[in-house]
């Protein structure tokens, strides 16, 4: 079946890296071919890895607030601990704020911000009838309340800097990536999975090119007014 090239998405990649390579995964001879019953596997992570460098490198080359998105978590009553999604841990959490419909949440108000990376425990505070409660860090991802955990469902919104996630799908896309830009990540990964290839200086030129498309694209939307913070259900990016 013909997928439908404008999708941009794993397959999409694949097959564009395929093409630049010239590589057949499904011969047992091909160089690039993934463990048998994953052909695309080595395709796959190369890939996966272009998406993360592009991404690291505008978030700190130009602008983080395009990378900037929060969703909503629900802390069930009397539950002493709280594991964040997948995709969201003490490195890239932004704020957290409690806007529980209640007389006693600080609807609105900010938490806390993210502490400095690593394990040691960070205090925070979440208002519980008009008295501090103190919570911390359990771990990179949990959160530990104090005593018996919150009197009654407590919603959180949560602020988070989305990373790359690795792509394993095929219909999985680099969402992180604007669409019409996403043509320099096949070459990215090809580049990186071919360094000697006689044609590098060429699709390096085309990473480049496109690489400052995007750029400029992102600095003209932060020129006329900026980012609104995006909600996200699905935190995988």
């Amino acid at each position: 079946m013909t997928r439908n090239p404008r999708l941009r998405d794993l397959q999409w990649g694949r097959d564009r890296v395929a093409y630049l390579l010239h590589a057949n995964v499904f011969l047992a001879d091909e160089a690039f071919s993934g463990p048998q019953g994953n052909p695309w596997q080595n395709i796959d992570n190369f890939l996966s890895d272009a998406y993360s460098e592009l991404v690291s490198a505008a978030a700190t080359d130009i602008d983080p607030e395009p990378f900037k998105f929060y969703t909503q978590v629900t802390w069930k009553a009397s539950a002493q601990t709280f594991t964040l999604p997948t995709g969201i841990d003490r490195l890239n959490v932004l704020f957290f704020r409690d806007i529980t419909s209640s007389a006693y949440s600080q609807n609105g108000s900010t938490l806390t911000t993210a502490a400095p990376p690593g394990y040691t425990m960070s205090p925070g505070h979440i208002a519980e009838m008009g008295q501090p409660v103190q919570w911390y860090w359990s771990s990179i991802n949990e959160l530990t309340w104090s005593f018996n955990g919150p009197s009654q469902d407590t919603i959180l919104q949560i602020g988070f800097k989305a990373m790359a996630s690795p792509l394993t799908k095929e219909n999985q896309e680099p969402r992180l990536i604007s669409y019409q830009y996403r043509d320099m990540w096949p070459y990215l990964a090809a580049i990186r999975i071919d360094p000697s290839n006689a044609l590098t200086p060429a699709w390096g030129g085309v990473v480049a090119k496109r690489q400052q498309d995007w750029y400029n694209a992102i600095n003209q939307v932060t020129q006329t007014g900026g980012y609104s913070p995006v909600l996200e259900t699905e935190v995988l990016f």
